[in-house]
């Protein structure tokens, strides 16, 4: 049995290799930005993953399922979400029910488990929080993530020979954000779910080629995981009936004679996935008294308006911007085709139904994150037509070899300095990128606080403004220092004399001193310059001041620039607003230039 295992190994020597360098690139990723040794929101167990988790602590530390009291009040005091613990809602019946499935809960249960021992015999906190729990859950998704690597490779290469499927491991790890969604925020659904479609896949393909009631159950039991982690993966179905079958009445009349003939096995499954979904169902019976509890307020899915072209290209979160590898997997398809007819066909229509079904959802750029991490658990199908292109280019002359290596090299950079960006740099943005600055940050190694204001205006000065012999100088004169705050949300009206001005941009300079600083960006106070024609707005722009300024209790001296409109206008003004704000901003000394 071992000389077998060691003969597979050296006979499929290069996807070895690069198994090996991907779980050693995950490795060091962890270690690169160690979520489990950060406290707070930092950490491991914190946002959207202690909500997933929190089943775990309300169970077997709290006893407190129904109502999550002490559940909510560890997570609050361990500050796992920004201001207390969010991720409950209260049913008819008083008590709270989880906004999340259990599903992910049940995948962290055996590392919750080894956790919550060390904890109770190593002097630490045992309140579900704390070091032993923020390591064990990490390491323990970054040990789903190397299983996963390691069936996805023995899937690949029923299919494809070894060096093909060496490079889609080594580009799947290294050029999408899977990387950050199984090395640093593994504990998020994405990684387990990749884990769960590989061993899927893995079964299914027994399944066909012997269908017997060991493989149907595994088959079932793992859609029903999947759904419970994320009950929308439930188009899993899907992937499993359609497989082995081509476009073609000949090749569905043999798939619908298939089904008749091993109709007990299907059926098997399908008792499968309910038994194990209902796990969830009877959950929300317990705590709630229904069947069916929806958790997530006024979020919802656009079934007829989905955002597709928005959730493929846009530069807010485009999965083929962020992620481009995937647009020449997406192209692959067409080599798959030719390859495995009856792969590509369940695979490619799974696919179809997963867009759909991911970007139909109301907020389709999924929150901040690194590029579309709701696509991650689906690049293991992805790997498929992905090896597909792969094994084409391996086949071509020099020329097309040194082309393919620029671009998937270029996919590389530009994933490891996105995941750098998110980590190291001064304020990747993750939720509200604008063109502007995506296109200022793509690729650099460093964001300045300048470049922020790229976030709030696409309008900006190229020119050296020093060099101006042209500007206008106007002092706004103030009575005294301007102070926003709680009480007093706007300043007054500041108006800016340039009814016979002929210059084509507007600067507005001014000293800021925040006490504190404003962190959450809908709350950051502006800095906002209008042109009204008789009170008609004709042109606005801000900036919202605090993206610009550390916390380090000094004035900040920060300025904005405006194209002066070519439309009339009879009045401009400038004027600075809390939004809502209940911290303090002070204002000295606004003055405007006006340039060519």
């Amino acid at each position: 049995m071992i000389f077998s295992k060691l003969t597979f190994f050296h006979r499929n020597l290069f996807s070895s290799i690069a198994l090996s360098i991907c779980c050693c690139a995950l490795l060091l990723t962890n270690i690169f930005y160690p979520t489990w040794n950060k406290s707070g929101v930092g950490s491991t167990i914190s946002w959207d993953v202690a909500g997933y988790y929190a089943y775990l602590p309300a169970i077997f530390i709290y006893d407190d399922i129904k109502t999550l009291e002490q559940t909510s009040k560890a997570a609050t005091e361990a500050n796992v979400q920004p201001d207390g613990f969010s991720s409950t809602c209260k049913v008819a019946n008083g008590n709270s029910v989880m906004t999340y499935t259990i599903g992910n809960a049940i995948m962290m249960f055996p590392f919750f488990t080894i956790a919550h021992t060390w904890a109770k015999i190593g002097n630490y906190e045992a309140n579900g929080f704390s070091f032993p729990y923020q390591f064990c859950i990490s390491m323990g998704c970054l040990l789903y993530a190397f299983l996963a690597l390691y069936f996805l490779r023995k899937i690949l290469l029923l299919f494809f020979d070894d060096k093909a499927v060496a490079i889609t491991l080594l580009l799947l790890v290294l050029a999408t954000n899977y990387i950050e969604y199984s090395a640093i925020t593994g504990a998020l659904t994405h990684n387990q779910l990749f884990f769960v479609y590989c061993m899927l896949l893995w079964f299914i393909i027994k399944f066909y080629a012997s269908p017997n009631l060991k493989n149907s159950i595994a088959v079932g039991s793992l859609i029903g995981l999947a759904m419970l982690i994320r009950p929308t993966d439930a188009i899993l179905i899907a992937l499993f009936v359609l497989w082995n079958v081509s476009l073609s009445i000949t090749s569905i009349k043999e798939k619908l004679s298939f089904i008749f003939t091993h109709f007990k096995y299907f059926f098997v499954s399908a008792i499968c996935v309910l038994i194990v979904f209902s796990i969830q169902l009877l959950y929300w019976k317990y705590v709630s008294n229904q069947w069916l509890v929806y958790t997530y307020g006024n979020q919802h899915f656009d079934w007829f308006h989905p955002h597709i072209i928005n959730g493929l290209i846009s530069y807010k979160k485009g999965w083929y911007i962020y992620t481009p590898i995937m647009f020449f997997a997406s192209i692959g398809f067409y080599f798959l085709f030719h390859q495995h007819k009856k792969i590509a066909t369940a695979t490619l229509l799974f696919m179809l139904l997963n867009i759909y079904v991911v970007f139909s959802w109301a907020i389709w750029w999924y929150a901040t994150s690194l590029g579309q991490r709701a696509m991650v658990q689906s690049y293991a199908v992805m790997s498929f037509p992905l090896a597909a292109i792969i094994s084409w280019v391996l086949k071509q002359n020099k020329f097309i070899k040194s082309i393919a290596v620029l671009l998937f090299s270029g996919c590389i950079y530009l994933n490891i300095n996105l995941t750098w960006q998110a980590h190291y740099a001064i304020y990747f943005e993750g939720d509200n990128m604008t063109k502007s600055y995506l296109l200022r940050t793509f690729g650099r190694w460093n964001i300045q606080f300048n470049d922020l204001k790229l976030l709030d205006t696409d309008e900006e000065y190229s020119g050296n403004f020093l060099n101006k012999k042209d500007v206008e100088l106007q002092n706004i004169k103030l009575a005294d220092t301007i102070v926003i705050n709680a009480q007093q949300q706007f300043s007054k009206l500041m108006p800016i004399n340039m009814l016979h001005n002929k210059n084509k941009w507007l600067r507005v300079l001014a000293n800021f001193y925040a006490a504190p600083k404003e962190w959450n960006v809908w709350l950051m106070p502006q800095l906002i310059v209008r042109f009204k024609n008789n009170n008609r707005e004709v042109k606005t722009r801000l900036i919202r001041i605090s993206r610009l300024m550390n916390d380090d209790k000094k004035w900040h001296s920060l300025f904005m620039d405006v194209m002066i409109p070519n439309e009339k206008f009879t009045e401009a003004e400038v004027q600075l607003w809390n939004a809502n704000s209940s911290n303090q901003l002070f204002v000295t000394s606004i003055n405007t230039s006006t340039f060519d």
